[in-house]
């Protein structure tokens, strides 16, 4: 059961208007609370926008990696969003994953060491600290709940373990990979022929690295947000070009998670079409 300050009941406890948001959005980060005592550990994952490549076993061995105070997995941002660095300077945090954040459509959660950690008083103090700062009139569409847990773990970084890239694998709808089929640049009838170049097959994706005749080739087109063209992003990169996103060039993509606007480009319809 989700805590009384989040229930569907009136305007949701003493919460700021803010926080009025989906409860499944918020069901993920109270799973300790409701789920029985016996279950210590659980994958989360969001349906309809995520293709699972790999053996999800694999997926579970991960808890094994976890060091003694991280009860929390989640993939990093395959960079910052807009509405982040306000974000950090407003409430004086560094967020996790190289101050990039992590998405929360794909969770490991380590039921027995959150409860173990009070994880819901601890989150709900937080909640309830940032509520004044956290809205902002200039990003007004932040992701409440994934945005709320950044905060937080960017104050308790031990709780946090970053997944591999390969196990949230985001391709994005602006930067290097815009041009891959993109109406604005193809026109609508080539950019329904055009594939994502890490796509081998639709059960098999690598994570494809640039090579410089692309790289030249993408920053010849209209890019509106300069942080975002590639060979900012490669040199960037934790450890360079091999490392860009935290992925290795080649790397098998184990789980594809389509975020944001790129289900808009065709490439991801058909795949998740065929997919049923």
């Amino acid at each position: 059961r989700l805590p009384r300050d989040l229930q569907a009941q009136g305007a949701y406890g003493d919460l700021p208007g803010w926080a009025r948001h989906l409860l499944p959005d918020w069901a993920r980060f109270f799973a300790q609370g409701y789920f029985p005592s016996w279950v210590r550990k659980v994958i989360y994952v969001d349906i309809g926008d995520t293709l699972v490549f790999g053996d999800i076993a694999e997926m579970w061995a991960l808890f094994d990696d976890f060091g003694e105070r991280q009860f929390l997995g989640g993939g990093g941002m395959p960079f910052r969003l807009p509405a982040y660095g306000p974000l950090q300077r407003r409430l004086n945090v560094t967020l996790v994953a190289y101050g990039m954040g992590f998405n929360s459509g794909v969770l490991l959660l380590h039921l027995g060491r959150m409860r173990a950690a009070n994880h819901t008083i601890s989150l709900l103090d937080t909640l309830h600290g940032i509520a004044a700062d956290m809205f902002d009139p200039e990003h007004p569409n932040l992701r409440i709940g994934m945005d709320s847990m950044n905060v937080h773990f960017a104050r308790h970084p031990s709780r946090f373990f970053r997944l591999p890239c390969s196990w949230n694998y985001m391709p994005k709808a602006m930067g290097y990979e815009a041009p891959w089929a993109s109406t604005t640049a193809w026109g609508e009838t080539w950019s329904a022929m055009v594939s994502h170049p890490g796509l081998l097959q639709p059960f098999s994706m690598e994570h494809h690295c640039p090579g410089a005749a692309e790289l030249f080739a993408s920053n010849g087109l209209q890019i509106s947000d300069r942080r975002l063209m590639p060979l900012r992003t490669l040199s960037d990169a934790p450890a360079g070009k091999s490392q860009m996103r935290f992925c290795r060039c080649g790397e098998r993509i184990k789980l594809l998670h389509a975020a944001g606007a790129i289900k808009v480009q065709p490439w991801v319809s058909f795949l998740l079409q065929a997919w049923g």
